[in-house]
């Protein structure tokens, strides 16, 4: 049995070398106390060991996170038994615990984890490292992976299914799978990719470009959520395998926008969308004009950071002779220009 005493600050620069530069601002503060027992045949590494006993942490700070009350329990009852591990902590106003399953092996050591969320502060948070780097896989292209500041806030909820056969070295990405789903509530995004790329000239290509020009509203309405996206919801639901993460369902709701986007993101950033941008408001009534569903469908192909825009239109989307003369000096109705465009 070992009695564990120690203090935050001085264990604080041993774990910044574990845990990467995007964890070098951690701070730990307070006691660290707990009960450790291990028992069972050495020679065979942790396969033999049996460890029991709870560890409280006290607070912790860093990568935008503040953790407080951090408690860590381990329980193993015999060596055929897998080693339980809790981990629970108070996290940015809200709660984080991970219940994870290991079976120690010579050489490997398969695990399940699961992690359940509630009422995280995400505003704190950078999304180009860290925690935050996740969040941009799972909302992609609608959080900017790149953003060195932060641009996010909201409320965030998630319970997370995962397994792999080691729990580190070149067989975890390769082996990683599981399911979870994410919500957040009543937040905003800044200098959204999406919109960044979409309210461009070009941006969405020719169909855009004259949808836009018909129909101004629509083009600053896209400049406007390009610098501030504002959610009631966002969710995402997924299943990992394969070094790909699908997104099964995927839902931002807003006053001025309503985003869907199910898709495929690669561990490397390589990522096939299929979104719909639905707008709200003024812009979606005059959109409406155009097209009736106030929606343009689009497929988003390349990387997160970048990716490449095309509206999915066919000329039956397009309301024939709904914006006469709206293109000032465009020589011709934008309508059948657009029907050109799209095909007849």
């Amino acid at each position: 049995q070992v009695d564990l005493t120690g203090d935050g600050a001085r264990l604080a620069p041993t774990l910044i070398r574990y845990l990467g530069q995007d964890y070098a601002d951690l701070r730990g503060a307070g006691a660290i106390a707990g009960t450790l027992r291990v028992t069972g045949r050495t020679g065979l590494g942790t396969r033999g060991l049996i460890a029991n006993g709870g560890i409280d942490a006290g607070a912790w700070s860093g990568g935008g996170l503040s953790l407080s009350g951090v408690r860590l329990d381990l329980a193993r009852a015999q060596p055929t038994d897998p080693q339980t591990v809790r981990f629970a902590a108070g996290v940015n106003g809200g709660t984080l615990a991970l219940d994870a399953r290991l079976r120690p092996g010579l050489e490997q050591t398969p695990w399940q984890a699961t992690i359940d969320a509630k009422r995280i502060d995400t505003s704190p948070l950078v999304v180009s490292q860290g925690l935050g780097r996740y969040l941009t896989y799972l909302f992609p292209t609608i959080v900017p992976v790149e953003a060195s500041t932060n641009v996010l806030s909201g409320m965030l909820d998630a319970s997370i299914e995962l397994a792999a056969i080691d729990i580190q070295g070149p067989q975890l990405a390769p082996s990683l799978s599981g399911k979870g789903q994410l919500a957040m509530a009543e937040g905003k995004i800044g200098d959204s990719t999406l919109f960044q790329i979409a309210q461009k000239g070009g941006g969405l290509g020719k169909v855009g470009q004259m949808i836009a020009a018909a129909v101004p509203e629509v083009r600053r309405e896209l400049e406007g959520l390009s610098r501030a996206l504002t959610f009631h919801t966002m969710e995402s639901r997924f299943d990992i395998a394969r070094e790909i993460l699908t997104i099964r369902h995927g839902l931002l709701e807003g006053d001025r926008v309503n985003i869907s986007f199910p898709g495929r993101v690669a561990f490397d950033q390589r990522m096939s969308l299929d979104v719909l941008l639905t707008l709200g408001g003024k812009a979606g009534e005059r959109l409406g004009r155009v097209l009736p569903s106030k929606t343009i469908p689009l497929t988003a192909r390349g990387t997160l950071a970048k990716p490449v825009l095309t509206p999915n239109l066919k000329a039956s989307d397009i309301r024939g002779g709904a914006i006469d003369g709206l293109l000032p000096g465009g020589g011709g109705n934008p309508v059948d220009r657009l029907r050109d465009l799209l095909g007849r």
